[in-house]
């Protein structure tokens, strides 16, 4: 018997309005961030926590469209694998570079096509690619001929993918005009996510340490000290950016209601912020000026959306920080226009497609993107 088909959200899976923090239009993620603090406060908790601002993937992802229409957009997973993220770029008929098995399933279980997913590890295993087989996975980058002949041999059938410098609308005209069989796709990861995190964290441990003054005996330091904090999460977990990335994350202070800064009344002293784990690796952030904390204060860290979600079982063994989506109200109502658009693309030419939004986003006056994928497949 035929089955009516699924609604855009049941066919996508992507995220459900329960999944995410409903707020009102100009929000920021430091009032959502600060409304949660207030909640944490009340319950006694102090673990670690990120905040996704899931306006700012979409916003990205359509001004990607728009500046580069040809360009087949597909995100990273290596760079920040939450679920959410994966669920709303998937709705919105973005693809996915894949590096393993776990990334690949991932997607899949979401009901990503097979079509939509690249095999983008540079140094691919053979049991990799013959999974990327068993699953349907036709495309497969290189960028030497050692990869390009492992490949050909275990993959015949492949879609082989030639990593290049990222060009712009002229060039791709001049050297690749429409209708010459070549595809261009870009392969972005944190240009999607990196300003979308903010992670707040809590200082656990605090002790004076010597204060290294520079020049004589005599010089007086002016009463600065020196202090070494310990916090909730370390380059194990939330801060693997460091390593992996050589991010420097600045602390913001935590205070009163809506303000993040630091207090200009105290005086300042060079702080050191270190991982719970006591290991000479798990550093942060070091010769930071702010005024004298103490245990159980909050630091707030934006921009940490890349390359800082680790899998479910980090490296310290500690529980990943739980990460709370935020979205405006007008914001997912028009995600939820878009999805039901991209989804019966039959309905509709590109023409009747431009559909005003008067959600004041900082995109354009009208949203009128051709979907560069037609995601009425997934299931």
């Amino acid at each position: 018997m035929k089955q009516d088909p699924p609604s855009a959200v049941t066919m996508t899976r992507c995220l459900d309005e329960s999944d995410v923090v409903m707020v009102e239009e100009g929000f920021t993620t430091r009032d959502v961030l600060e409304n949660l603090l207030l909640e944490v406060a009340e319950t006694g908790s102090r673990e670690a926590f990120f905040v996704a601002d899931l306006e700012d993937v979409v916003k990205k992802h359509l001004r990607l469209l728009k500046a580069l229409p040809r360009i087949k957009p597909f995100y990273s997973l290596k760079c920040n694998r939450s679920k959410g993220v994966v669920q709303m770029l998937a709705g919105l008929g973005a693809g996915f570079g894949c590096a393993s098995k776990t990334e690949m399933a991932l997607v899949k279980s979401i009901g990503v096509p097979p079509d939509r997913i690249i095999c983008t590890s540079p140094c691919k295993q053979l049991s990799l690619i013959r999974y990327a087989v068993s699953q349907g996975v036709q495309l497969m980058t290189f960028d030497n001929e050692v990869e390009l002949g492992k490949v050909a041999r275990t993959h015949p059938s492949a879609r082989r993918l030639l990593k290049k410098t990222a060009v712009v609308n002229s060039a791709l005209d001049l050297y690749f005009p429409e209708g010459c069989g070549v595809e261009i796709i870009a392969e972005l990861g944190r240009y999607y996510v990196d300003s979308a995190f903010t992670l707040a964290v809590s200082i656990v441990a605090k002790k004076e340490v010597p204060l290294d003054q520079p020049g004589s005996e005599d010089e007086d330091p002016g009463g600065k000290k020196s202090f070494v904090y310990h916090l909730n999460d370390g380059i194990y977990d939330s801060f693997g950016s460091v390593i992996f990335n050589n991010a420097c994350p600045v602390p913001l202070l935590h205070k009163v209601r809506n303000v993040f800064a630091p207090r200009t009344d105290q005086d300042l002293h060079s702080s050191s912020f270190w991982g719970p784990t006591g290991d000479s690796l798990d550093r942060i952030a070091d010769g930071v000026d702010l005024p004298e904390l103490h245990v159980g204060d909050w630091l707030i860290f934006e921009n940490m959306g890349a390359y800082t979600v680790p899998p479910s079982a980090s490296l310290s063994g500690a529980q990943q920080a739980p990460i709370h989506y935020a979205i405006s109200r007008m914001a997912w109502e028009a995600v939820q226009l878009l999805w039901g658009k991209l989804l019966h693309p039959e309905e509709e030419d590109r023409e009747s497609a431009c559909t005003p939004l008067s959600c004041g986003w900082e995109i354009t006056d009208t949203l009128c993107v051709a979907p560069v994928f037609t995601p009425a497949s997934i299931m």
